[in-house]
C-alpha cells in the first residue's frame, strides 16, 4: 500500500503539487539522513546529500520517471 501512495505522490509532484512534495519530504528526510549517515559519518554531510536529492527531484519533476 505504501508503494502505491508513493507512486501517487510522485505523480502529483510531476503536476507541480507542492503539498505532495512537502509530504514526501517530511516522510523521507529523516530516514534518508540516517541511512546516508552510515556512509558519510557526518550529520551535516548526510543532510546536505539528502537535500540535494530532494532538490533534484523537485527540479526534475516534469521529466521524472521512477
Amino acid at each position: 500500500m505504501k508503494d502505491l501512495n508513493d507512486r501517487l505522490l510522485l505523480e502529483l509532484i510531476k503536476e507541480d503539487d507542492q503539498k505532495a512534495f512537502r509530504h514526501l519530504f517530511n516522510s523521507y528526510f529523516v530516514p534518508l539522513c540516517r541511512y546516508a549517515h552510515i556512509y558519510t559519518k557526518q550529520e551535516s554531510a548526510s543532510e546536505e546529500l539528502v537535500l540535494d536529492v530532494f532538490l533534484y527531484i523537485w527540479e526534475s519533476r516534469n521529466t521524472l520517471d521512477i
